[in-house]
């Protein structure tokens, strides 16, 4: 900072004083959340609510949700005086288990950056759609989904035709995997069945099959 003069008379003559070094600390902040729910099944959608508080500055900028030390959703603080508040939406496809969530404000120029308690969210695996259908020589498709909105499962599926596995196959990033069977002589129970993955039970699904 610098301090000038500016006579009103030329008598005096202006001058300006030297500058002067003056440093301003950023304003602290506290930062909370919470969760709209604390236990989900895989493939549902909870809101987390972040809110910033500082003394004597607006804090602004984003939010980060932080589940152990990877970032798993972001928001945009919207500002109200020395508060700002984030909905986010944390992701459908965090895996199945315990998670203890921080929301983390890295902070800005006029404040400090800060983080909140650890909150405890469960995600409980999901039951997967499992359907059998038939297609052209001898082949079937496995289908293996989720509910609406839900993440595509993945893994393998192994067909069993007459007590025997007759393939396995990975699904694709639609869900789907396809066998071809053995010539068939009579109706035949066909099983598929899913090993599951990190958001996904096992599953199981039959259909009769005609030669």
């Amino acid at each position: 900072l610098t301090a000038q003069f500016t006579p009103d008379s030329e008598q005096w003559e202006p001058s300006v004083s030297e500058p002067v070094l003056v440093e301003v600390a950023a304003a602290e902040s506290t930062t909370s959340l919470r969760l709209s729910r604390s236990l989900a099944s895989y493939g549902t959608v909870a809101t987390a609510t972040v809110t910033v508080e500082a003394e004597g500055a607006a804090p602004s900028g984003e939010v980060e949700i932080h589940s152990r030390d990877a970032v798993v959703a972001t928001g945009t603080l919207e500002v109200d005086g020395h508060r700002g508040t984030a909905e986010v939406e944390l992701p459908a496809g965090l895996p199945a288990g315990s998670h203890r969530l921080t929301a983390v404000y890295p902070g800005s120029a006029e404040v400090e950056g800060s983080s909140s308690r650890a909150v405890r969210y469960t995600v409980l695996p999901a039951l997967p759609r499992m359907s059998i259908a038939t297609g052209p020589d001898r082949t079937v498709q496995v289908a293996v989904q989720g509910r609406a909105g839900a993440p595509t499962p993945t893994g393998s599926v192994a067909v069993t035709a007459g007590l025997r596995v007759v393939g396995r196959a990975e699904l694709d990033e639609n869900g789907i995997a396809e066998v071809r069977l053995p010539r068939l002589w009579t109706r035949t129970v066909v099983i598929a069945a899913y090993s599951g993955d990190h958001g996904y039970l096992p599953g199981v699904t039959a259909r009769v099959v005609s030669p």
